[in-house]
C-alpha cells in the first residue's frame, strides 16, 4: 500500500480506532470493580500516524491497514503479579481473544535474559456484544490490551521507551546495568506478590479466628476492617464503599489507638447490649468503617473520645449518630460538650 493511500484511511479510520478505546476503557474498568480486582489504572491510546507508518516500514508490512493490530491500545496496570493473571482471565473470559496474534512478553525473553515484562492480548469485544447496536460500528476493529504490574510498568516506560536515553545500542558496561535494573525490578516484584500473598493468607487466618471466637488479635487495619466489617453485616448496616483508602485504613488504627484498644477483644466488649439496641431503634443506616468505629467510641465513653481520639478531624455530627448517641446521653449535657468543642449536631430539621 501506498503511504498516501495509507495517510487517506488512517484519517478515515482514526475516529473510531479513539472510540472503541474508550469504550473498552469503560467496560474493563466496571469488569474489574464488579470483581474486586485490584489495579492502578486502566488507560488507552491511538497509535500516531508517524508511529503507524514507522512500524509498518520497520516491520516491512505490505497492508498496515490489516497487519497492524494495535492501532487502538488498552493498558490495565496492577499493583503486583497475582492480580495479572485475574485480570487475564478476565479478558479471555468477556473478550474475543485472538490468541496467535497475543504475547506474554515476559515467556519470549526465556530464562536468561531480563527486560520489557508484560501480557499483551489482541482481540476484539466479542460476538456477543458486537451484535448489540451500540457496538456495532466496531464489528470489524481489533485492539491490544496490555497487562502488566506498576513495576512493569516503571521499565517499560524507562529501558522500553524507544524515546528515552536508555534505548538503542549501548557499551556493553552500560547494557550490563541496564539488564541488572530490570533483574532487580523483578526481584522486587516477585517480592511483592508474595507479600501480597502472605497478607491474603493472614487475613483469612485473622477471619478464621474471628469465626472461632478467638478475639485476641493485636489490633491493626487489617483485623479491625476485618471485625468492622463483619460487626457492620451482623447489625445490617451497609458499608458506603466496597473498599476504603490507606488513609482511612490509618486513621482507623490511629483512632482505635488513642482510644487505648489493644486487641479486637478490648473493641469487642464496647459492643454493648446497650449500644446494638440504640442502633436498632434507629434502623439500617449505610455507614463506613471509620464512622461505626468512631460510634461504637463514642457511645462508650464521648468525653474520653474527644479528649483522646477526637483530634479536630471532624466538626459536623451525623443525625443518625447524634440520634443514637442520645439514647444514652442527657441531650443538654451532650449538645454542651460537642459545641464547647466547636461540634455541631446536624439535628436543625429534625428538632
Amino acid at each position: 500500500m501506498e503511504e498516501n493511500d495509507f495517510r487517506k484511511w488512517y484519517e478515515e479510520h482514526q475516529k473510531s480506532h479513539e472510540a472503541l478505546g474508550r469504550v473498552t476503557i469503560g467496560i474493563l474498568t466496571d469488569l474489574l470493580k464488579q470483581r474486586g480486582i485490584d489495579y492502578l489504572s486502566v488507560a488507552g491510546r491511538t497509535k500516531s500516524l508517524e508511529s503507524a507508518i514507522d512500524k509498518s516500514v520497520r516491520k516491512g508490512m505490505s497492508d498496515p491497514t490489516t497487519q497492524i493490530q494495535d492501532f487502538c491500545g488498552v493498558r490495565v496496570v496492577t499493583f503486583v503479579e497475582k492480580d495479572i493473571l485475574q485480570v487475564a482471565r478476565l479478558i479471555k473470559e468477556c473478550f474475543h481473544v485472538h490468541p496467535e496474534e497475543s504475547a506474554d512478553k515476559s515467556v519470549e525473553l526465556g530464562t536468561d535474559r531480563m527486560g520489557y515484562r508484560s501480557i499483551h492480548f489482541i482481540c476484539d469485544l466479542g460476538e456477543e456484544r458486537l451484535e448489540l447496536e451500540e457496538f456495532n460500528s466496531y464489528k470489524n476493529l481489533v485492539l491490544e490490551i496490555q497487562v502488566r504490574t506498576v513495576l512493569q510498568h516503571a521499565w517499560a516506560e524507562i529501558g522500553h521507551d524507544r524515546s528515552y536515553k536508555f534505548s538503542g545500542i549501548l557499551p556493553q558496561e552500560l547494557e550490563r546495568k541496564l539488564n541488572l535494573a530490570a533483574g532487580l525490578l523483578e526481584v522486587a516484584d516477585g517480592l511483592l506478590d508474595t507479600l501480597a500473598q502472605q497478607i491474603d493468607r493472614y487475613s483469612l487466618s485473622v477471619s478464621r479466628r474471628g469465626h472461632d471466637g478467638d478475639l485476641n488479635i493485636e489490633v491493626n487495619s487489617i483485623t479491625l476492617y476485618q471485625y468492622l466489617t463483619e460487626r457492620a453485616g451482623k447489625m445490617g448496616w451497609p458499608f458506603l464503599r466496597a473498599t476504603i483508602s490507606a488513609e482511612e485504613k490509618n486513621l482507623l488504627m490511629r483512632e482505635a489507638q488513642d482510644f487505648g484498644l489493644k486487641t479486637i477483644r478490648d473493641l469487642d466488649q464496647l459492643v454493648t447490649e446497650q449500644f446494638l439496641k440504640a442502633c436498632e431503634k434507629r434502623g439500617k443506616s449505610p455507614t463506613t468503617p471509620l464512622g461505626l468505629l468512631r460510634l461504637i467510641l463514642m457511645f462508650n465513653d464521648i468525653e474520653k473520645f474527644l479528649i483522646t481520639t477526637w483530634g479536630r478531624r471532624w466538626s459536623n455530627m451525623q443525625l443518625v449518630t447524634y440520634k443514637i448517641l442520645i439514647q444514652k446521653y442527657d441531650r443538654l449535657k451532650l449538645n454542651e460538650s460537642l459545641r464547647k468543642r466547636g461540634i455541631t449536631p446536624m439535628i436543625t430539621f429534625w428538632e
